[in-house]
């Protein structure tokens, strides 16, 4: 009696747990840093029109000016837009280890079933 791999597969029976989680989070870093991406290109207006201001109106810019607020708008959304899109990318690299080590782990299952059939089968010889 030979057994393929394919029905070695299909012993294996389906994907745990963590290869849901792998996926999952796989597609919440990819709307993080989807989201990230629409945001950072909407401040692009912003630091046009703040940049287009030469050097000494910037610098002269007095209490509640535009000029000041443009730069306050660009300054504190890098404090938190930054740390969205490194943990956008963390989460994105964290699911393709997940997906590595799931997949790694359903090899070693199917080779170990292999390697079990395989001293079966040679021992009913």
């Amino acid at each position: 009696m030979t057994t393929s791999l394919q029905d070695l597969s299909e012993k294996a029976g389906h994907s745990p747990r963590s290869a849901y989680l792998a996926e999952t989070l796989l597609v919440l870093g990819i709307a993080v840093v989807t989201i990230y991406a629409v945001y950072a290109f909407g401040l692009v207006g912003v630091d046009a029109q703040y940049f287009s201001n030469t050097k000494a109106i910037r610098d002269a810019a007095e209490t509640g000016s535009a000029v000041l607020a443009q730069l306050s708008t660009l300054e504190s959304t890098r404090a938190w837009l930054e740390p969205v899109f490194f943990s956008g990318l963390a989460l994105i690299l964290f699911g393709i280890s997940i997906s590595f080590a799931v997949s790694i782990l359903n090899m070693v299952k199917l080779r170990a079933r292999a390697a079990t059939e395989l001293l079966l089968a040679y021992r009913k010889r």
